[in-house]
This record gives C-alpha cells, sequence and structure tokens, in this order.
C-alpha cells in the first residue's frame, strides 16, 4: 500500500529524538533573547520551522524560541519588519558554537570557535596572583593577561 505524500503545509509531528536534540543543543535558550536581549536564562519555548514548512521535521529546519518570540516568528505584520528565517538561522547558529553543543545527526557543518585572540597587557609578580584570583569566577573568555615568570637570579660563580 503506498503512502501520499504530505502537502506542503501540513503539520508533521517532530519525533521526540529530534525534539530532544533541538532543546539539548541550545540548553533551552531562546537565540533571539540570547543576542537580542542578553537574556542567558532557560525559557518556556516551542520549537518553529525556519522554512516555515510545517511537513519538514528535519533538524536543520528546526529552532527553539521563547513563547514570545515563536509568536513573532510565525506572525506576519504589515507595518513593521517581523523576523525572517535567515536571521534566526545566524542566531540559532552562534548559539550552538557557543555553547559548543552541535547535534550529532546534524546534517550542517558548524565551524569551530576562533582562536583567542593575543592578550592585550602583561602583568607579572603579586599583582597577576591577586587578578587570578578575582577572575577565577568570571565568565569571560578571552584572555585578558598573560603571566610572564619573573626572572631568575643567576646563580653565583664558585670562589676559586
Amino acid at each position: 500500500m503506498e503512502q501520499e505524500p504530505v502537502p506542503k503545509h501540513q503539520r508533521v509531528p517532530v519525533p521526540q529524538s529530534i525534539q530532544a536534540e533541538v532543546v539539548n543543543a541550545c540548553m533551552r535558550r531562546c537565540c533571539l533573547c540570547y543576542y537580542l536581549h542578553d537574556e542567558r536564562r532557560v525559557r518556556k519555548g516551542q520549537i518553529a520551522h525556519l522554512n516555515r514548512n510545517r511537513s519538514d521535521p528535519d533538524f536543520p529546519n528546526l529552532v527553539f524560541l521563547c513563547l514570545e518570540h515563536h509568536d513573532e516568528f510565525d506572525s506576519q505584520t504589515s507595518q513593521s519588519k517581523g523576523l525572517i528565517p535567515q536571521e534566526v538561522k545566524v542566531y540559532r547558529d552562534r548559539l550552538y558554537r557557543e555553547l559548543d553543543r552541535p547535534s550529532s545527526t546534524s546534517k550542517q557543518k558548524i565551524a569551530p570557535p576562533p582562536a583567542a585572540p593575543a592578550p592585550l597587557f602583561r602583568i607579572t609578580g603579586p599583582t597577576m596572583v591577586r587578578l587570578v584570583e578575582r577572575m577565577q569566577f568570571s565568565r569571560q573568555a578571552v584572555p585578558l593577561i598573560e603571566y610572564t615568570a619573573p626572572p631568575k637570579a643567576a646563580p653565583s660563580d664558585p670562589p676559586t
């Protein structure tokens, strides 16, 4: 018995395994809240279809959005510029890279984050120790300092 093709806009349930992949990849963070509003906390949300085709449940087509942004993404506006799929995809991919949790079955290739830039300045001695202690709990990923050990005294020549 042959199955009929699904009409383009008929909703096809997203398999549980792919839903889990989407929410795990973003750690339940809305990529739009994360980058547009500096909102880093876990959000309640829904999975949206980037290509707006509800019959396409593939991982690269899906994104987790908070309820507010999901409604905004799905809405058609006549006066203001709404969210566009390419914009949301850029933020989603950026979030996946930052959280370092790309999907294991994703068909997309996500480039690794760039190498950290060179330090901005050098500090040595006791000042360095105090700065390191203060920075231990910082979320800063870019190294701001580089430790250089103070030069050791040259050994004395033995008497002859």
